[in-house]
């Protein structure tokens, strides 16, 4: 188990990766706790807890949701002032870099207008609400822009029942195929059966780059990334302070950043471009550069000593 002996009150994740998220009561913060391996007995462990405050912009937090592969942090503020811990009210906040260092500035924020959101998932670049006591449909809002994309409508309404609120705060699930289609899943509440909605953006901007590295050489760094889907682009935007602010320095499918400061050090991000957009930025990826040789070594004989100049 992950070591804490605080209740879980402000949210939790487990993340593609293994590792816990937790907003621990009475903390004031959000913990993560690092998936470190497994026991002889396949059982998982997790490494020391380390703590960010929470946003106050995010007060009260109720909602955690971490995608690694892009290192977006999504968490939804509580309903001020009640004291139902299941429920989120009206703000999203989405933090692209988190543990690059953005775990200040949000953007976007996402505000939903509709009545009664409680089931919240997301995959991709989209993140998906559910309600209760309305209707059982799912908006899905993009991350990298905060607006409504689209809602999911159930095909048979008369067989689902609208749900009480047993269970339906983790409710929805959400899944980015590798065909660009979204698959989501959410539990008939009162029922035995789950709600299945698949869907592909008619002209969805990519999702984030993965997989991306930086190498460094002398005056220069090379980049690679992982290929998003759908993208026929990309911008690459450039730091000197870990989690930016970024500079878009190209576009292309590759880059070599070239004519860089010896010794220096450099922080980089890539975005996914179609026609439709531009996706939200890649985790962070950092090199510093390899300090540049003397340009020439000159030397004088004396008495049993050479001097280097």
């Amino acid at each position: 188990m992950f070591s804490t002996t605080a209740r879980i009150r402000d949210g939790f994740c487990l993340d593609s990766r293994g590792d816990v998220w937790a907003g621990l009561d009475k903390t004031n913060a959000i913990w993560h706790y690092p998936l470190t391996g497994f026991d002889a007995n396949g059982k998982p462990t997790w490494g020391t807890g380390i703590s960010t405050p929470i946003p106050g912009t995010i007060t009260p937090l109720t909602r955690i949701i971490y995608l690694p592969d892009s290192d977006t942090m999504i968490l939804a503020q509580g309903i001020v002032g009640s004291t139902d811990w299941t429920s989120i009210g009206t703000r999203v906040e989405v933090y692209h870099g988190w543990l690059a260092g953005n775990t200040t500035v949000p953007n976007p924020v996402i505000n939903i207008t509709s009545a009664n959101p409680k089931p919240i998932t997301a995959a991709g670049n989209y993140l998906f609400v559910g309600y209760v006591h309305t209707v059982p449909n799912i908006d899905a809002f993009n991350l990298a822009t905060g607006t409504l994309d689209t809602t999911l409508i159930n095909s048979n309404p008369n067989t689902v029942y609208v749900g009480n609120d047993v269970d339906s705060m983790y409710g929805l699930r959400s899944y980015l195929r590798s065909t660009g289609e979204y698959m989501v899943t959410k539990n008939d509440y009162n029922g035995s059966s789950i709600v299945v909605y698949r869907w592909t953006p008619g002209s969805a901007v990519p999702a984030a780059p993965t997989g991306r590295s930086a190498a460094a050489g002398n005056g220069q760094v090379s980049l690679a990334w992982t290929a998003s889907s759908g993208a026929t682009s990309y911008n690459v935007k450039r730091a000197t302070v870990s989690g930016g602010p970024y500079t878009t320095i190209a576009t292309g499918t590759s880059y070599t950043d070239t004519g860089l400061a010896s010794g220096t050090s450099y922080y980089y991000v890539v975005s996914a471009v179609n026609a439709s957009g531009e996706s939200a930025n890649s985790a962070e990826a950092g090199a510093t550069t390899v300090p540049a040789a003397p340009i020439s070594v000159s030397t004088t004989a004396g008495n049993a000593q050479v001097s280097l100049n």
